[in-house]
């Protein structure tokens, strides 16, 4: 299939500034982009059904947009559980996604704490069809502990930013989870900092609600 099978969405991947300026939402371009895909929403009778299709895609570059999109709607339960299972299955961009899910899920907390619990065990078996030039490009150089860490540290921060949790203080306690997350060597938690701080100031820029575990 070709990017037509994304709707809408399918021109963030062949314009000049598109999906990668999501990446860092550091570019004078990125507000453009953010607007972009509110604009597809907007246009769209169904955006779920594009959006889910982005998230069914082994490939961080359809995650990406798809992460912005649902930051900008409301919450979608059968679209976020395809969030969550990309966000399984190691996506290089799983800081973005869990950023998502702390905004507009809200269930976030529970789902979060399901995965610390359990150390972020990734699902590789979207990339098992693909040969290593592949896997690279569709889902970074990491390897399945990186992937872990990267995902339980984006987690950890977002989860502590919701107020104290007794769980999360034990789990924190715990030496193979503090193992974990030495691993973690994109520093996912000041990834996801970084980029709740500028998703949120973007869309108070054009004027879209972004309170946490919003339904509207």
């Amino acid at each position: 299939m070709g990017l037509d099978q994304f709707g809408v969405f399918s021109p963030l991947f062949t314009s000049d500034p598109g999906y990668l300026a999501l990446l860092n939402l550091s570019s004078h371009q990125a507000n453009q982009v953010v607007f972009s895909v509110a604009e597809c929403c907007r246009k769209s009778t169904d955006p779920y059904q594009g959006i889910g299709r982005l998230l069914d895609e082994p490939n961080w570059r359809f995650h990406i947009v798809a992460a912005v999109a649902l930051s900008v709607l409301r919450y979608d339960e059968p679209t976020f559980i395809k969030l969550w299972t990309a966000f399984d299955s190691g996506s290089w961009v799983t800081p973005q996604l869990a950023v998502a899910a702390y905004l507009r899920d809200p269930s976030f907390s529970d789902n979060a704490k399901t995965r610390i619990e359990s150390r972020c065990p990734v699902n590789t078996s979207r990339m098992l069809l693909m040969s290593p030039p592949e896997r690279h490009s569709a889902a970074g150089p990491a390897g399945e502990p990186q992937r872990s860490a990267k995902a339980a540290a984006a987690l950890v921060y977002l989860v502590s930013l919701k107020g104290q949790a007794e769980w999360l203080t034990t789990e924190l306690s715990s030496p193979d989870l503090g193992k974990l997350l030495s691993e973690d060597i994109d520093r996912a938690d000041q990834i996801a900092q970084y980029w709740l701080a500028e998703l949120k100031n973007v869309l108070s820029a054009i004027a879209i609600k972004n309170n946490s575990g919003s339904r509207s």
